[in-house]
């Protein structure tokens, strides 16, 4: 990362049970998505197959190069041990940026909604069980709800 080139989005990662659970809101820059991306691979499982749920909820949009490192993520997260993608939307427009994109929908690994309870859901019904009380981040997006809202 070059001097000038300051880290826009603000995320936690963690992970619970065989879930890696990444919350991230605000706009993202491409630092911001890189630093993401760096802490994701250190935190993801190395000996056993796991599941993300990526929380966007709270995020507002990153640039066209950020958008292809959420895509080299994506790969990256299946080709070492992720069994399924669930990624939260703060909207439908969001969606459709998604979709265009980086491909989400062509692989069926890749699973979008618009809520947590559902994404908890969906994520059980996988095979990885996550529940609402075991989500670690609700200070974070409590936090990120008051400051950038949801436009869900």
């Amino acid at each position: 990362m070059l001097p000038w080139q300051r880290i826009h989005g603000e995320w936690q990662i963690s992970l619970v049970g065989n879930v890696l659970i990444r919350t991230f809101a605000g706009n993202f820059n491409d630092a911001g998505t890189l630093a993401c991306y760096e802490e994701f691979q250190q935190k993801a499982p190395k000996d056993r197959p796991w599941a993300s749920l990526a929380d966007g909820r709270f995020w507002e949009m990153s640039t066209q190069s950020a958008l292809q490192t959420y895509q080299e993520m994506r790969d990256w997260a299946f080709a070492n041990g992720c069994e399924h993608i669930v990624f939260i939307l703060p909207s439908k427009f969001h969606k459709i940026i998604v979709e265009r994109e980086t491909q989400a929908l062509s692989d069926p690994r890749y699973h979008l909604c618009f809520d947590l309870e559902h994404a908890c859901a969906q994520l059980t019904a996988l095979g990885f069980p996550l529940s609402l009380e075991a989500y670690p981040h609700t200070a974070f997006a409590e936090k990120a709800r008051r400051h950038f809202g949801e436009s869900a």
